[in-house]
């Protein structure tokens, strides 16, 4: 699957058991593309382009993490943890959206050590007051 936009916002509404177990991943789509990472062995939230780029240090428990991808502005990424945002990162602009998995990484190994109650995928990047009704309403949904 490939989008032309190549701008995202993810967000996960998870309860991560364990950070210290290394190179847990959430979502992602190949071994060369986007990866939402949770609890690598920095123990950070993180996205993978080619390379690891760490945004913000990850937390064991029950939370909503959102990832932004932003093509337009060059590549940059945000991370928010309950509706708060941890950091800032970058990309390189492309998402590659071949295969994608939800709880390991591309090639099957790297298992998350999670319960993921939900995910929700936009294929481009939120305005302010959409993001917060989002997060909003994964938080009242899951008692966070």
């Amino acid at each position: 699957m490939t989008d032309p936009s190549n701008s995202y916002t993810l967000f996960v509404a998870v309860d991560l058991l364990d950070k210290s177990q290394p190179h847990q991943d959430v979502l992602t789509s190949s071994t060369t593309g986007f990866t939402l990472n949770l609890g690598f062995t920095a123990e950070t939230v993180a996205t993978y382009d080619g390379a690891w780029i760490n945004i913000a240090a990850s937390q064991d428990g029950a939370q909503v993490v959102t990832l932004e991808l932003d093509e337009a502005s060059g590549g940059s990424s945000e991370a928010w943890r309950d509706g708060i945002s941890i950091g800032t990162g970058s990309y390189d602009g492309t998402v590659n959206w071949a295969g994608p998995k939800i709880g390991s990484w591309a090639s099957a190994t790297h298992y998350l050590d999670a319960t993921v109650s939900e995910i929700l995928l936009y294929n481009r990047v939120l305005p302010a007051a959409e993001l917060t009704r989002v997060h909003g309403y994964l938080v009242a949904r899951h008692g966070l």
